[in-house]
């Protein structure tokens, strides 16, 4: 069942990325868009992981589901380097260095950023 739900969670993470990109990125600056959609999905990662579990009390099916699923179908470090690669190719090489820092930095201070709001919401709900 766990499959099932990580296979649905995929495709609705999938579309919303898809839909994300379509609103705020053009073929220049597609690059940017995916940097926001990939810090975006990092944060709510850490935080649907920590708040989930702790106050929530999410089965484990509905953790990776949402996780797994949906986020991982958000997030693309598959895209990123189809960009970072195009930036290369475009020998636009201060942006792609740019973007590498920015992704992977802020993909982690995301990720602090997340399990630190779920920390505060879950000490409130006590």
């Amino acid at each position: 069942m766990t499959g099932i739900l990580v296979f649905i969670g995929g495709m609705l993470g999938g579309a919303l990325r898809y839909s994300l990109l379509q609103l705020i990125s053009t073929p220049v600056t597609n690059w940017l868009g995916l940097l926001l959609i990939n810090l975006l999905g990092s944060g709510l990662l850490t935080f649907w992981n920590r708040y989930g579990l702790e106050q929530l009390k999410l089965r484990p099916a509905l953790l990776t589901a949402g996780g797994m699923g949906v986020l991982g179908g958000f997030t693309s470090y598959s895209a990123f380097s189809l960009d970072f690669l195009k930036l290369l190719l475009h020998q636009q090489w201060i942006l792609a260095g740019f973007y590498v820092i920015l992704t992977i930095a802020g993909s982690l201070l995301a990720a602090f950023l997340g399990n630190f709001l779920a920390q505060r919401l879950i000490e409130f709900h006590r």
